[in-house]
């Protein structure tokens, strides 16, 4: 299987630094602390599932302290009238509070997450017709939320350009891929950010995350090394490759 850039252009991406606050780099770095302690027990026992729950946890917090960041930078693009793909892999540390947030910034948000808690097919129109400028999401493919599109009753989506980010990093380049091909697809360009703590181990990983997404293209097995490199930066390179991917797969699905 092999992915070849879109005729008209591969996607526009690159790493978004977000500046912690005192506040923030201190809880940040205290989970780290925590992550670490917890992996290296994890480690030494040869226990695959408290690592896999370890990793979970880190990336979970370490999401959530920068989701004022995450909906600051959404409200600014939408006031740039752009409308927003927030892709997210988490629901209760990630989805609700930037789409909560959003609210409370009076925007209107599309949601497409959590087992049966949404309609996704009303969700998506009401992103594709612009009554929600935002569309906060975990799903990785099967929804089309470019600009322009022919909407299945015969209208078309609004043609404000569309801008996406990840909240957290993909791990799997090929699953981010997925994630952009939401928005730039049909012939639209879409660009896209992957946001991250500055001068953290996220920003290591987001490097790695920009080269994988960024390559013109690739083949599956090659994932396999991408994810390679990303368990070394987390000191989890003992646990099989899979688990950084399925540990937050399955989390998103869940809610």
């Amino acid at each position: 299987m092999l992915h070849r850039a879109a005729p008209w252009g591969p996607v526009p991406i690159s790493g978004m630094p977000v500046t912690l606050t005192p506040e923030e780099r201190t809880a940040y770095e205290a989970e780290w602390g925590e992550f670490c302690r917890e992996m290296d027990i994890a480690r030494r026992g040869r226990n695959v599932a408290r690592g896999r729950a370890a990793l979970l946890r880190f990336r979970q917090k370490a999401g959530l302290i920068r989701v004022d960041s995450t909906v600051a930078w959404i409200a600014q693009q939408v006031q740039a009238e752009r409308q927003v793909a927030c892709s997210v892999e988490f629901v209760t540390t990630a989805a609700d509070p930037i789409a909560d947030r959003l609210r409370d910034f009076g925007l209107e948000v599309a949601t497409i997450y959590g087992r049966d808690r949404f309609d996704p097919e009303a969700e998506r129109l009401r992103f594709q017709t612009g009554q929600a400028k935002v569309c906060v999401f975990t799903t990785v493919a099967s929804i089309s939320l470019h600009a322009g599109e022919a909407l299945p009753d015969g209208r078309q989506a609004s043609t404000e350009p569309r801008v996406g980010i990840f909240h957290q990093a993909r791990f799997s380049g090929i699953a981010a891929r997925q994630v952009t091909g939401r928005t730039h697809r049909d012939h639209q360009v879409s660009p896209w950010h992957i946001a991250y703590a500055e001068g953290t181990v996220e920003e290591q990983v987001g490097k790695v995350m920009v080269e994988r997404i960024a390559a013109a293209s690739d083949t599956v097995g090659g994932d396999t090394t991408g994810l390679t490199d990303l368990a070394q930066l987390l000191g989890a390179d003992w646990l099989p490759s899979a688990t950084l991917v399925d540990t937050a797969s399955d989390q998103a699905r869940l809610g």
